[in-house]
């Protein structure tokens, strides 16, 4: 009878065990670890993030990878917080001897790349204008447009610290795209540009007379110059002057030059020559006036005799 008892309790065992039931003896064993759980949800991030994994097994070790593989018992081991500072898919699961491993966890994180800065202010501007773009992100490139559209990457790049020409007014886009992350936002620049303009250029007089100390005489050329867009410090003017016996050949023949300015867009000069052989007909000088302003540019001339002034005289060339 107690061999009998015996038997029949193996034969249970058995039968239990072919239906998957679990022994009471190993229920223990088959406990299965709690699923970890990341601080961080998945999403898109404008910056690096730290991501924290905890598990409310007591005991539990957690395994991660950021490659994309599902993590195994091999897979490194989570001991503090993770920098995610790329595009990355974060996957997880928790280890502890004698437990099932929990069930995996995966977070999908993206990371933006760094919104481009322009060294240049939306603004008014006076000339072409060259605008140094930057972004912060590694290996960037930075996609523009100057049409309104919205740069992709088929628009014109530049690599970050590159330069971009705007000759006329416009809204400059940009974007950054960088290896291992999602594109940055837009960002616009308003720019209004002016181009500068040299309108008129007149010889306005040219006046005879005696120096003051009475050893030389001397001519006062003036001029006027009208112009647009275009600031004072920015102007050049160049004068090339030809002459014969009308002024000493002592190398010191420019007594002195001037520039007035009254007011926006109007300049005055004048350059002051010593004369001599006053009074001839075929004593004669010759004075180009080239004006310039940021590539812009207009040319007047001016000939005149020595014996057509009279001492003291004034006279109009328009």
């Amino acid at each position: 009878m107690k061999h009998l008892k015996v038997t029949v309790a193996i034969i249970l065992v058995l039968i239990l065990s072919l239906a998957g039931m679990p022994l009471a003896a190993s229920s223990a064993a088959q406990k299965k670890v709690a699923t970890p759980t990341a601080s961080k949800s998945s999403g898109t991030y404008s910056s690096s993030i730290k991501v924290k994994l905890s598990c409310k097994t007591s005991g539990a070790t957690i395994r991660y990878t950021t490659n994309g593989k599902a993590p195994t018992k091999q897979s490194k081991k989570y001991t503090g917080a993770i920098t995610i500072s790329k595009n990355k898919t974060l996957r997880y699961k928790a280890y502890k001897t004698g437990y099932s491993p929990s069930s995996a966890g995966k977070r999908n994180y993206k990371i933006r790349a760094k919104i481009p800065v322009a060294n240049k202010k939306s603004g008014t501007y006076i000339g072409n204008i060259s605008v140094t773009l930057t972004s912060k992100t590694k290996g960037a490139k930075i996609y523009y447009t100057t049409d309104g559209s919205t740069p992709n990457k088929n628009s014109k790049k530049v690599s970050s610290g590159g330069k971009v020409t705007i000759k006329k007014t416009c809204d400059l886009k940009v974007k950054t795209y960088a290896s291992g992350y999602t594109a940055s936002k837009v960002k616009t620049y308003k720019y209004k540009v002016e181009q500068p303009s040299v309108e008129d250029i007149k010889i306005t007089s040219v006046y005879y007379t005696n120096n003051p100390n009475g050893t030389r005489k001397y001519c006062d050329i003036n001029y006027r110059i009208d112009f647009k867009n275009c600031l004072n410090s920015n102007i050049d003017i160049t004068e090339d002057l030809w002459t014969t016996d009308f002024v000493y050949n002592d190398g010191n023949h420019v007594f002195s030059k001037t520039r007035t300015v009254f007011g926006p867009g109007v300049m005055a000069g004048k350059t002051r020559v010593y004369c001599i052989n006053y009074g001839s007909d075929d004593n004669y000088m010759s004075t180009k006036y080239k004006i310039s302003c940021l590539g812009k540019s207009a040319t007047t001339s001016l000939a005149f005799r020595a014996g057509s002034f009279e001492p003291g005289g004034s006279y109009n060339t328009d």
